[in-house]
């Protein structure tokens, strides 16, 4: 493969070739079938019709390094991993041993793409993890109170019965913050520590009714909020395999770390109630990968991608760094002969977009308490960094106190 790439693959492949495991190495270099609208093609082949004749010409085998190492063939569509075709052992270096019988085509075993088993794994999980907190919420009183202290502010309607049974498990953490935030929008200081997107679903989901003639469900935000968590849930580990696979070329690597992914230490809770952590990481996972892709219009659909992120966590303008990379650095490091200058300029300015919701709301808190609180005076006037620091005692090991050891545990 290194004999047919253009400069630019070569010092790609030579990169893997040095960092990398050697039998890893043999894997990332696999051939790829790739199917377009001009038909079938390589990426160092030209679009043809005769599939066959194209499959000859990748499945040839190449060196192996041990007895098990099976060359695997991989059609995709337009980067979406179709199928995997196992095409038998690979031939072993002379004198390793005799060269292996290649399998035609025809009698390839099609395994199950990754993709499958990360989303089934995902499924499963998230139907396991709603469950159990469902079933230790009604057996045993919460350590998190939150849930009976909404229901105390709830105003009296139809959906209220429901609360205690379907909606309660699901108000955990900040949860009890966003529902309030959701009905009667920015009340105290304290809630400039949160960015609006969450508050957003909540508001929406929680309109239903209305379409009914009925007021404002809190109960209906929470569970919708909820379903729309775990689907993000769901969709999560499937885009970070995706992503994975598309950087490393390995499928065991990507999927190891996706199923990783799928039994985070917060999916009991956070990653199950209605938090900007499930949105966040869908809508991260999914700028990285459009940034996979050089066109400069995928590089305008990360930042968007990344501008939500922000809009539900504000430390989402660190992303921007990635655009920064790939509008700046990226060009130079792999000597782009062209366009370094447009490349900067949409480098930039899409860096601005993807920070635009977190100024817009500091400018909001600006424009609406200033003048008359301690940070409208700084010289960054950020009511963020205030807040956290103020009212939710952020700062270096603050956190860690004797009080806290029941958390922990």
């Amino acid at each position: 493969l290194r004999d047919i790439a253009t400069p630019q693959q070569r010092r790609l492949i030579d990169a893997h070739m040095r960092y990398r495991h050697e039998n890893v190495s043999v894997v990332t270099l696999d051939r790829e079938i790739m199917i377009t609208d001009d038909g079938f093609r390589t990426p160092t082949a030209r679009p043809t019709d005769n599939l066959g004749g194209l499959l000859r010409h990748v499945t040839r085998p190449f060196a192996a390094s041990s007895d098990d190492d099976h060359a695997m063939l991989m059609l995709t569509s337009r980067n979406f991993p179709l199928a995997e075709y196992d095409m038998g052992p690979r031939m072993m270096p002379a004198g390793a041993g005799d060269r292996a019988p290649h399998r035609p085509i025809g009698h390839c075993a099609v395994m199950p793409p990754s993709t499958t088993r990360v989303l089934l794994a995902s499924v499963l999980w998230r139907v396991v993890c709603v469950c159990l907190l469902l079933v230790s919420t009604h057996a045993q009183p919460a350590f998190d109170t939150s849930g009976e202290l909404v229901r105390l502010t709830l105003r009296p309607g139809a959906w209220d019965a429901y609360w205690d049974a379907w909606a309660a498990p699901f108000v955990r953490w900040d949860t009890v913050y966003f529902v309030a935030m959701a009905e009667r929008g920015y009340v105290y200081e304290q809630m400039l520590a949160f960015q609006p997107g969450i508050v957003h679903v909540l508001r929406v989901m929680g309109s239903v009714p209305r379409l009914w003639g009925a007021p404002w469900s809190p109960t209906c935000a929470v569970l919708g909020g909820a379903i729309a968590a775990n689907l993000a849930s769901i969709l999560a580990p499937v885009l970070l395999y995706r992503l994975l696979r598309t950087l490393t070329r390995s499928d065991a690597v990507a999927e190891r770390a996706a199923l990783l992914s799928v039994l985070a230490p917060a999916s009991g809770t956070s990653l199950s109630a209605p938090t900007p952590e499930p949105f966040y990481s869908v809508l991260a996972l999914s700028g990285l990968l459009l940034l996979t892709h050089t066109h400069t219009a995928y590089q305008w659909g990360a930042a968007v991608c990344f501008a939500l992120a922000t809009w539900f966590r504000a430390n989402g303008v660190l992303l921007c760094g990635f655009l920064v990379w790939h509008g700046l650095y990226k060009p130079v490091l792999e000597s782009w002969p062209t366009r370094r200058t447009s490349h900067a300029i949409s480098g930039i300015a899409s860096a601005l977009v993807s920070v635009s919701p977190f100024v817009a709301q500091q400018w909001w808190a600006y424009t609406r308490l200033c003048p008359g609180r301690p940070w409208c005076d700084a010289r960054l006037p950020l009511a963020y960094t205030f807040v956290q620091r103020a009212y939710w005692d952020v700062g270096f090991l603050r956190y860690w106190t004797v009080a806290q050891v029941p958390n922990f545990v």
